[in-house]
């Protein structure tokens, strides 16, 4: 009404509008330089997670042509190992020399609407998969460096989140558990004693690393109003995928304080 113009003109003006200004933004972000792992690949298919490994790298390979499956691809992009899982979400897995685990959907044994995430392990490559926990819900599944320690994440029947440690083909026990209404998306290790994991509360997201028994909690960063994810330690420092400003972009953190800059831009 205030501007006399027909809904769909207004629309089409603020459209523009909003690009110019979007358009202009961009011109003034120098984009990091990238180089593809691999040629492209089919149409609509999507190339998730990926972690070099011997023979090239693995990732999470989706598209309207093939069910979503774990695949080993080299520097021609030609799939030179393949595993299917059963139905999961688009969640992280990980992959420890050639260890393999991942969470994935399966139905309930006795109730046919109802699941339960359990967490899977293979060994690559042609390791059949064994199926590692049971009557939950886990996801975030990590392997310690040594391959004999597993952490993940377990949503009990009150939907509240704790994080679980044990060993290998053992029980996960819960060595920390947050309010309802806290999530935790994701939970690896930093070191053999220590844990990192991402926590999302009512005032925002924070990154925070714990001892594996679950004390000594620290938040490295946070609150923000940013989703953070893929959390990587390498060396000395964390690496996360943290959206600001329309943009995703990598950042690094130093666990020895609690300065973080960006490593993408």
């Amino acid at each position: 009404r205030q501007t006399s113009m027909r809904p769909m003109a207004l629309y089409s003006w603020a459209i523009d509008h909003w690009t110019e200004i979007w358009k202009t933004e961009s011109a003034c972000r120098a984009a990091t330089p990238s180089r593809p792992l691999w040629p492209r690949r089919a149409d609509y298919e999507e190339v998730l997670h990926p972690v070099p490994c011997a023979g090239g790298w693995m990732a999470h390979v989706s598209s309207p042509a093939c069910v979503a499956h774990f695949a080993v691809i080299d520097s021609l992009g030609r799939e030179v190992w393949r595993l299917t899982p059963s139905t999961r979400n688009e969640e992280r897995f990980c992959l420890r020399g050639d260890t393999l685990v991942w969470s994935e959907r399966r139905q309930h044994p006795r109730w046919a609407n109802a699941s339960e995430s359990v967490i899977m392990m293979a060994r690559l490559p042609g390791g059949a998969a064994a199926r590692l926990t049971c009557g939950g819900n886990y996801h975030s599944p990590s392997l310690s460096a040594c391959t004999d320690s597993l952490a993940a994440v377990l949503s009990g029947p009150d939907l509240a989140h704790s994080i679980v440690v044990g060993r290998v083909g053992e029980s996960l026990t819960p060595v920390r558990t947050f309010p309802v209404g806290w999530q935790v998306p994701e939970v690896a290790w930093l070191s053999a004693d220590s844990l990192l994991a991402v926590i999302v509360a009512p005032d925002g997201s924070r990154l925070v690393r714990l001892c594996a028994d679950g004390s000594g909690l620290v938040s490295l960063m946070g609150p923000l109003h940013s989703s953070v994810r893929d959390v990587v330690a390498c060396r000395g420092e964390v690496f996360f995928s943290m959206d600001s400003c329309g943009y995703s972009d990598v950042y690094s953190l130093r666990v020895e304080y609690s300065g973080n800059h960006t490593a993408t831009d």
